[in-house]
């Protein structure tokens, strides 16, 4: 399996009694080994790529097993963080900062947990995307009952459209039910009919909406336990699932790797978020805690 095979790359710098930095293909990541939980962080777009209590016997997040690790690649699975722009709202597609390194900036070991803060701001690297100065800020927290990731954005003058597009591990699609999404969506970027059940969603086919307005929390029910995800400064909730023929079509996923995973993915969207360097950070989040059912 993958992440454990990450989990036990040797060790390339041990940066604090709990955290570590391995080299895993041709990117650096973080590996995070807590009494209280487990993790690892790609240093490439701050990107979680998973989380688990020590208490739990399932992984929050989905990891495809046949993503890449090469750099300016993105990497299929975890929480991609999309900025300034989500989709083709702008080039590339999902943003820039999912493709850059950031640097970690300050580790905080608790009795519960690890506190990491890791940021991208402004260089030479990111000229070719936006010539303007620009201050991106991630705080996670990973702790034993809860993983909480919020990112905080500061810019010039900057129109954004964001999301944190969070692959959640799922036991089978078909065994879901997702609740507090809000009755009205946009299917594929256009105006859909109202769900026959408001506000849940149950998937039998490829799915790609955005709920614009979603509940303060979303519940993933599987079989044995759920998902509960409260979004911090949301405005829209994206869900996606790309059902077995675009699954086919896919380079980075397993033929059937749609059967265990489903996208909930925090966003501003249809309400995007002025960014100025002489007002407070725009903050985007969420925490999620795996509920035994």
């Amino acid at each position: 399996m993958l992440i454990e095979q990450i989990l036990n790359s040797p060790i390339k710098q041990q940066i604090s009694s709990a955290l570590s930095l391995v080299t895993f293909g041709e990117l650096s990541l973080l590996v995070v080994k807590h009494k209280a939980c487990q993790a690892i962080i790609s240093l490439q777009g701050a990107q979680l790529l998973h989380w688990q209590s020590t208490q739990a016997k399932t992984k929050a997040f989905w990891l495809s097993e046949k993503t890449s690790f090469i750099k300016r690649t993105p990497i299929r699975g975890g929480v991609p963080i999309c900025w300034p722009n989500f989709a083709d709202f702008g080039e590339p597609f999902h943003g820039f900062a999912r493709l850059l390194d950031w640097k970690l900036v300050k580790v905080k070991e608790k009795n519960n947990g690890v506190r990491l803060n890791l940021q991208l701001t402004n260089s030479d690297e990111t000229k070719p995307y936006i010539n303007q100065p620009f201050s991106l800020d991630l705080t996670l927290e990973l702790g034993s009952d809860s993983c909480g990731l919020q990112l905080q954005m500061q810019a010039e003058n900057l129109m954004v459209t964001s999301a944190l597009h969070s692959y959640f591990n799922v036991s089978n699609i078909s065994n879901i039910l997702i609740t507090g999404l809000g009755a009205d969506y946009q299917e594929r970027f256009i105006a859909g009919k109202t769900p026959e059940k408001e506000g849940q969603l149950t998937i039998n086919e490829m799915v790609d909406r955005i709920y614009t307005s979603p509940d303060p929390m979303t519940i993933i029910k599987d079989k044995h336990h759920a998902i509960r995800i409260s979004h911090i400064n949301a405005s829209d909730l994206v869900v996606w699932n790309p059902w077995h023929k675009k699954c086919q079509l896919m380079q980075d996923m397993n033929a059937d790797g749609y059967k265990t995973m489903v996208c909930v993915e925090t966003a501003r969207i249809t309400k995007p978020v002025q960014c100025l360097m002489n007002q407070p950070p725009i903050t985007l989040g969420f925490i999620i805690e795996l509920i035994k059912t």
